[in-house]
C-alpha cells in the first residue's frame, strides 16, 4: 500500500496511482462483456444454421422430376369395376350392364379402348370403348372359322396382344392356333395352328393352317416378333412376322424349372408373358414362379418362386 507521505508527493498523487488499476479493470470487464456477446452471436448463428438444415420444407422447393409419380410404400389400392353386372351372360352395351363369360386377357389400346378375350362360353373378342360401351370385336361362338370379324368363331381364346399396324393376335388355345384380327379391315385369320394339338417345327411357315401348335395360351410382341407361351409342350416360341417363320426360343418341353440358356432351360406351363425393353417375363403355372428370358441371348432365370408344385402367400425376401 502505498501512502502519499512516503514520496512526499500528498494525497493527490495517491489517487492517480490507485485511479490505474481501477481503469484497467473497467476496460478488462468491457472487453469481457464484448466477448460474450460475441460468443452468444457465434452460438445463435450456429442453431439458426442447424435449424435450417433439420427443418422439413425448404426455402425454395426444387422443380418436380419429370415423368409419373413414384407409387408411394404401402399403398392402398382402389379397386372398382371396369365393365359388367357381376353375371355370366353375353350382352353388349353400357359397361355397367354388359355381361361375359370368363374374361381372360386384356390389353389396352393407345386409344383409350380396353380389349380382352372372353374365354369362357362366349368365345368372343369384346373392347370396352372410351365412352363406356362394351362392344364385340370378333367371334360369333365355338369354332375356328376365319373371314368377317362376326362371322369369324374361336375356341377358348386366351392370351391376346397387338401390333402398331392395327392387328391383333389371339391365342386361340383351344383350337390350338394363333388367330390375327385386322382392325381396318375387320378380317380374321390364322397365323399358325391346324386346330390339333402337336409338337411345332421351327422354320418358315408355308401353310399356315397346317403348323401344329400346342395349347397356346400368353402372346407378346417385341421387334416384329409375336412371343408365345406354349402351355401345352412348356416352351416358348417365336414367331417372326416379317419372315412367317417360326423360332423355338427356351425350353426343354419337360415339365421342370430350371433355368440357363435357351434350350437347357425349362418351364411348367408358361402361361403369361410380358415384355419390357429386351426382357420377356413368363407367368410359369405349375412352376409357381416368374421367370425372365433374356431376348438377346435366350438366357432364362427364375425371378420369385420355389418350383413346381411348391406355392404359397408369403411376403419377403426372393428365396435362392
Amino acid at each position: 500500500l502505498v501512502s502519499g507521505s512516503t514520496f512526499g508527493l500528498g494525497g493527490s498523487c495517491v489517487q492517480r496511482l490507485l485511479s490505474v488499476p481501477l481503469q484497467t479493470a473497467g476496460r478488462q470487464r468491457s472487453t469481457m462483456a464484448r466477448w460474450q456477446w460475441m460468443a452468444a452471436g457465434v452460438a445463435l448463428a450456429t442453431v439458426v444454421a442447424l435449424a435450417a438444415t433439420w427443418w422439413e420444407t425448404p426455402l425454395h422447393t426444387p422443380a418436380e422430376p419429370a415423368g409419373p409419380v413414384p407409387t408411394p410404400l404401402a399403398w392402398t389400392a382402389q379397386i372398382e369395376p371396369l365393365a359388367g353386372d357381376g353375371h355370366p351372360g353375353d350382352r353388349d352395351g353400357a359397361s355397367a350392364q354388359a355381361r361375359f363369360a370368363d374374361p381372360y386377357a386384356l390389353l389396352r389400346s393407345a386409344d383409350g379402348s380396353v380389349y380382352f378375350t372372353d374365354a369362357g362360353d362366349n368365345n368372343r373378342i369384346r373392347r370396352r370403348l372410351p365412352d363406356g360401351r362394351v362392344e364385340t370385336v370378333a367371334g360369333q361362338g365355338e369354332g375356328r372359322i376365319d373371314g368377317p370379324a362376326l362371322q369369324a368363331s374361336f375356341n377358348t381364346p386366351s392370351g391376346i396382344a397387338a401390333d402398331a399396324q392395327g392387328n391383333l393376335y389371339v391365342a386361340d388355345t383351344g383350337n390350338h392356333a394363333v388367330r390375327r384380327i385386322n382392325l381396318l379391315t375387320g378380317i380374321v385369320d390364322t397365323l399358325c395352328g391346324n386346330g390339333r394339338p402337336g409338337a411345332p417345327v421351327e422354320g418358315p411357315v408355308a401353310q399356315a393352317r397346317q403348323v401344329a401348335l400346342d395349347h397356346p395360351v400368353g402372346l407378346a410382341i417385341a421387334d416384329n416378333q409375336l412371343h408365345i407361351a406354349m402351355a401345352g409342350d412348356n416352351r416358348i416360341w417365336s414367331y417372326h412376322l416379317g419372315q412367317r417363320s417360326l423360332q423355338w426360343r427356351a425350353g426343354s418341353g419337360s415339365i421342370d424349372e430350371r433355368d440357363g440358356s435357351g434350350h437347357l432351360a425349362a418351364f411348367a406351363q408358361p402361361t403369361a408373358l410380358a415384355v419390357v425393353q429386351q426382357v420377356l417375363y413368363v407367368a410359369d403355372a405349375l412352376g409357381s414362379s416368374i421367370r425372365a428370358l433374356q431376348l438377346r441371348g435366350d438366357l432364362v432365370q427364375t425371378l420369385v418362386g420355389q418350383g413346381p408344385w411348391r406355392f404359397g402367400s408369403e411376403d419377403g425376401p426372393r428365396s435362392d
